[in-house]
């Protein structure tokens, strides 16, 4: 008969293991990425400790309303706190307390238990696992891996200066040793993110620059920039430059091999445009425009990249994920079939997102900026920031954008004025040129069900992917194929491919395509902004929308009107 130590280390391995890969998808959406890995392990305790105390009937279920509420945990706890400056080694005594002995002992059997239940998986379930563990861990001594011995976790225990241990998975391997500078044009927490990924993508990397409207912002990125990486955060007074201005202040300093932009998308065709003249090599984030204008331009800036044989690398970070890549790979090469049809989907389930609260200081145009997502010429709406990644994928899989649209949305979720003058949601039918049609659907709306992710319908069979998965099934919905290969997220591989261009002297340009997906879901929105069906070339050639503002200042500046259907002008 089985311990209760086994059945319970089973229970994980087939309840709880196999979810691993949707649940930090879904706690992305939630938190900030620095805290995913935390509350992956505070709910895995969390569930084992209720599955001990009796039989569990839907495991997957209370594994997501536990990780919700571990959420909800961390913002409360975060509220209370909030203006202590604290580092993660000691947050946990200042806030929880000395521990007396019964919490002492009752936190090591909760450790020790997930401890064990990890270091019984199979070796597959282990492998995708990175969890920040305590060292006070104790694995059994009996323990024995074909990835750790009990002497191997406590070496790595001993060497992980953040206290840490990783899991094993398969690392980047660095190429050259020159010095790779980059500067940010913007230091948000996304931008900030995308530093920490382009850092850890090669030894090389070091941030030299930031141009920023912002100091606050300045300060709190370069903070978290140098928790981890301060050898190679390089950055100084006399390198750091404010103001709508300061991104020609990057451009004109010889030494950046690499820009990254990071503003709002409503500045990206200008920063473009003025990289690719600087000669630069250029990471951008998406979208890369808001407006057909700035489209124009990004295809221009994308002709003359090829000219000087610049990389630019695009934030789509779902073209370099292994299943993704395997899918596609099998749609193009005809085993499915023809495509048919699809389905793309962001309904997020939330609504704030870079929401803050105006200050009694702040102008119009700083309130806009720092809250810049609920403004459609700093954003492009929700459509265009967020649901660009699923229409990406869609245009991936048919090999081109589509040749029409028609399209419907609303806002009556967030209708205050705090939340700016964008949509909460939007329908969308696209049509391809072979006649496929793909219906578009994505929201931000609290207490809403979420769905992220893309099907791809053929004659023979569907691809279903989302950041976490991917698989295909039959005409009837049975599964003929399930990816189970090496699994990431993209965001530092596409870093590593953009770096190995510029070494190798291979350019890889994006801008085009991403050009392509930015400007079908800029469609998609003037189609329920005005209600009209609208066609792929008029829009890319006539239409004169232009959402650029009359002038940059931090003065004021009038919110745009919510769009009518019926009554917004087709321009």
């Amino acid at each position: 008969m089985d311990s209760p130590r086994s059945e319970q280390t089973q229970w994980f391995s087939t309840e709880l293991a196999p979810h691993e890969s949707a649940l930090r998808a879904y706690l992305h959406s939630l938190v900030n990425p620095s805290e995913v890995d935390d509350l992956v392990q505070e709910t895995y305790v969390r569930v084992l400790r209720a599955h001990e105390r009796g039989p569990i009937t839907h495991p997957r279920t209370l594994l997501f309303d536990t990780a919700r509420n571990a959420a909800r945990d961390l913002f409360r706890r975060r509220h209370t706190a909030n203006t202590i400056p604290i580092t993660d080694s000691v947050a946990s005594r200042v806030f929880d307390g000395a521990p007396n002995a019964a919490e002492t002992a009752s936190r090591q059997q909760e450790t020790d238990l997930l401890a064990t239940a990890i270091a019984e998986l199979p070796p597959r379930c282990r492998e995708i696992l990175v969890l920040p563990i305590p060292l006070k861990i104790q694995f059994p001594s009996s323990m024995k891996t074909n990835y750790f011995s009990r002497r191997d976790f406590l070496r790595a225990g001993a060497a992980a200066s953040a206290g840490t241990l990783l899991l094993p998975r398969r690392a980047a391997a660095a190429t050259g040793s020159e010095r790779i500078r980059v500067a940010m044009i913007g230091a948000g927490s996304r931008g900030t993110s995308d530093a920490i990924d382009c850092l850890k993508a090669d030894p090389a990397v070091e941030i030299v620059a930031i141009a920023e409207m912002f100091q606050d912002r300045v300060d709190s990125s370069l903070a978290k920039l140098r928790k981890d990486f301060a050898p190679r955060v390089k950055v100084t007074p006399d390198t750091t430059f404010l103001g709508f201005d300061a991104y020609k202040k990057v451009m004109a300093m010889a030494d950046v091999n690499i820009v990254m932009l990071l503003t709002p998308p409503g500045f990206r065709p200008l920063h473009v445009r003025a990289a690719v003249e600087a000669g630069k090599h250029i990471f951008m984030e998406k979208p890369g425009a808001v407006d057909p204008v700035g489209i124009r331009s990004l295809l221009e800036s994308a002709a003359l990249a090829d000219q000087k044989r610049l990389s630019i690398v695009v934030g789509t970070q779902q073209r370099w994920q292994p299943h993704y890549q395997e899918l596609m790979r099998r749609v193009h090469a005809g085993e499915l079939g023809e495509i048919v049809g699809g389905q793309a989907y962001w309904n997020w389930g939330s609504s704030k997102w870079h929401w803050e609260v105006r200050q009694p200081g702040w102008s119009d145009m700083e309130w806009q900026i720092r809250c810049w997502p609920y403004f459609t010429w700093l954003s492009g709406d929700h459509i265009v920031e967020q649901h660009l990644h699923n229409m990406d994928v869609i245009n991936w899989a048919m090999g081109s954008p589509p040749v029409s649209c028609l399209g419907m949305g609303g806002r009556q979720a967030r209708t205050t004025p705090d939340f700016g003058n964008i949509y909460d949601h939007f329908t969308v039918e696209y049509e391809y040129a072979n006649g496929a049609r793909v219906m578009s659907m994505c929201s931000q709306i609290e207490k809403s069900t979420p769905r992220v992710g893309e099907r791809v319908l053929c004659t023979k069979g569907a691809t279903v992917t989302d950041r976490a998965q991917g698989f295909i099934t039959d005409t009837r919905g049975r599964k003929t194929y399930t990816f189970d290969g090496n699994m990431h997220s993209g965001e530092v591989a596409q870093y590593t491919n953009l770096i190995r261009s510029i070494r190798e002297g291979k350019p890889i340009n994006e801008c085009r395509r991403l050009a392509e997906s930015t400007m079908t879901v800029i469609l998609g929105r003037m189609s329920a902004y005005t209600g009209r069906a609208l066609k792929w070339d008029w829009a890319m050639t006539a239409s004169k929308l232009d959402l650029t503002r009359p002038k940059y200042e931090l003065g004021a500046l009038p919110v745009d009107p919510v769009a009518i259907p019926g009554i917004e002008p087709l321009l």
